[in-house]
C-alpha cells in the first residue's frame, strides 16, 4: 500500500507539470518565475521517492533534501537501481541534445552532478523562498524541469517494474507514442480508404523503410508529409497532429526538433543586436534602416527559436539549425521585393512587411484632400534608406501578390514626406494583372 502511495503521488507531480507546462516569455522574469513555481515540487517528489526506496531496504536517511546524499546512501545497498537511474539521466540529457561540454551545463555530465547542482537542502530553499532580487541566482539556469521529469519518470519505473524489466527511458517512451500515433492514423486511414489496400500496404511498406517510427516520422516531416500516395501523405500528416497534441514534453520537444527551417535564401541577411550576459545567445533582428524583424533565441540545444514582430499571437514561429538561417528566415517572412519606377527608371527593391502589407493600404485620409478628391495617404517602408526618393516626386510600386501569381499590387502617386527608410505616398492603390516575368517578380534585388 505504502509502495501504491508514493507511486500515486509521483504521478499526480508528473500530471501537474505536464498539464501547466512553463511558457516560454519574452519577458525572462516571467519565465523564471514558472520554473521556480514547479521546481520544488518535482524537487520535493525525486525525495520523498528515494527516501522511500532507501528504508525500504532497512536503511535510515537524513532528514534532509539533499537528493545527491540520498542517491549516494541507495548507491551503496541497490547498486542496480541506482545504475538504473543513472541510465535514465544520460539517455535523457541526450534526447534533449544537450551539450555538457557547454560551461552551463557541465552540471548534466552525471546524475550525481545535476542533483549536487541542483538539488542540495540550500537550493532547494531557493526555490521555495525566491524574490525578485534572487532571480540572478546561477540556479535558475541549472534547473531543467524536461529533466527533473524524467527522473520522476525513472523512479515510476523502479517501483513499477523489478531490476530486470528496468529497461524503459525517454527514447523507448517516446518511440512508443510515435508508433501509436502513426498505428492509429494507418488504422484510421486504412477503415476509411474503403478499397485502397495498396495504397495502405505501400504506407506500411514505407514505414519499415526506416530504422524506427521516428526516424520515419522525421522523414515524413522533411518531406513536407509528401512521402507517396495521398493516403501516405495525409496518415503522416495526421499522426504528426496527433503527437503536437501530446502532454508529454518529451514527445513535444521530438515534434519541434524535427521540424526546423530548411537552409533559407540569403539574399537579404539582416542584422541583429544581441542583449543578455551570455555571448550571442538572444538577440533582435533588425533591417539596415533599424526597423524591428523579431527575436532569435539559442536554446541549449542548439536550435534557434525565432519570434516574429507583427501583428497577431507573439510566440515562437519557427526552429533553425544555424542563426543565421534564422535571420534570414524573419527578412523573408517579413520583407518582399517590389519594383520602383521613378522618373521612367525601374529598380528593384525590397518593402518591409507582411503578406498584403508590403503597400500599406489606407494609412490615413489626406488631410488636404478636402477638395471631395478621395486620395489617401499610403505608407512605405524600404529594407534601408538607399531608396533615393525625395519629396514631391512621382513614383509608382509594383509588389507581386502573395497568393496569387498573376496578380500585383500596384502604388501610384505623389511623395508627401520621406523619414529616412519610411517613405509616405499620397496616390491611389489598385491591382493589375501580371505580365510574365513581371517586374515585382524580381526578388534579388540591390541593397535598397
Amino acid at each position: 500500500m505504502q509502495d501504491h502511495i508514493v507511486q500515486f503521488s509521483m504521478d499526480d507531480v508528473i500530471g501537474i507539470l505536464e498539464s501547466a507546462p512553463v511558457r516560454p516569455d519574452m519577458i525572462s522574469e516571467i519565465t523564471i518565475a514558472q520554473v521556480m513555481n514547479r521546481a520544488p515540487m518535482a524537487h520535493l517528489s525525486i525525495e520523498r521517492a528515494l527516501k522511500f526506496l532507501i528504508r525500504r531496504l532497512g536503511l535510515d536517511f537524513k532528514e534532509d533534501h539533499n537528493l545527491h546524499a540520498h542517491l549516494a546512501t541507495l548507491r551503496g545497498s541497490d547498486p542496480n537501481t541506482a545504475e538504473y537511474l543513472e541510465l535514465a539521466f544520460d539517455a535523457a540529457v541526450q534526447f534533449y541534445n544537450l551539450n555538457t561540454n557547454h560551461r552551463q551545463l557541465k552540471h548534466l555530465r552525471s546524475l550525481h552532478t545535476y542533483l549536487s547542482v541542483t538539488g542540495t537542502a540550500a537550493e532547494f530553499e531557493k526555490m521555495r523562498y525566491w524574490e525578485l532580487d534572487q532571480l540572478p541566482d546561477p540556479l535558475i539556469g541549472r534547473i531543467w524541469l524536461s529533466i527533473h521529469l524524467e527522473i520522476l519518470r525513472a523512479l515510476r519505473e523502479v517501483y513499477v517494474h523489478p531490476v530486470e524489466q528496468r529497461r524503459n527511458t525517454v527514447v523507448d517512451r517516446v518511440e512508443r507514442e510515435v508508433y501509436k500515433a502513426m498505428r492509429s492514423a494507418a488504422d484510421l486511414a486504412r477503415t476509411a480508404s474503403g478499397d485502397k489496400e495498396s495504397e495502405f500496404k505501400d504506407y506500411i511498406a514505407w514505414v519499415k523503410g526506416h530504422e524506427s517510427f521516428t526516424d520515419a516520422l522525421g522523414d515524413a516531416i522533411r518531406s513536407g508529409f509528401s512521402i507517396g500516395n495521398p493516403l501516405m501523405n495525409r496518415t503522416a500528416a495526421q499522426a504528426y497532429e496527433a503527437l503536437c497534441r501530446s502532454k508529454d514534453p518529451a514527445v513535444l520537444y521530438l515534434t519541434t526538433s524535427l521540424d526546423v527551417l530548411p537552409p533559407q535564401p540569403r539574399d537579404f541577411i539582416p542584422r541583429v543586436e544581441w542583449s543578455g550576459a551570455e555571448k550571442e545567445r538572444t538577440g533582435i533582428v533588425k533591417t539596415p534602416s533599424g526597423h524591428w524583424l523579431g527575436c532569435i533565441d539559442r536554446s541549449a540545444d542548439g536550435l534557434w527559436h525565432i519570434t516574429p514582430s507583427r501583428n497577431g499571437p507573439v510566440s515562437v514561429a519557427a526552429r533553425a539549425k544555424s542563426q543565421t538561417d534564422a535571420r534570414c528566415y524573419l527578412a523573408q517572412l517579413l520583407t518582399g521585393p517590389a519594383t520602383l519606377i521613378m522618373d521612367g527608371i525601374q529598380k528593384p527593391v525590397r518593402l518591409i512587411g507582411e503578406k498584403y502589407d508590403h503597400i500599406q493600404l489606407n494609412y490615413e485620409r489626406d488631410r488636404a484632400a478636402d477638395v471631395g478628391v478621395p486620395s489617401w495617404t499610403h505608407k512605405l517602408e524600404f529594407w534601408d534608406t538607399h531608396h533615393a526618393i525625395q519629396v514631391g516626386q512621382a513614383i509608382k510600386v509594383e509588389a507581386k501578390d502573395d497568393y496569387r501569381d498573376n496578380v500585383v499590387n500596384v502604388l501610384e502617386g505623389d511623395v508627401m514626406d520621406v523619414e529616412g527608410h519610411v517613405v509616405y505616398v499620397v496616390g491611389h492603390d489598385y491591382r493589375d494583372l501580371a505580365t510574365p516575368g513581371d517586374r515585382a517578380d524580381n526578388g534579388r534585388a540591390d541593397d535598397s
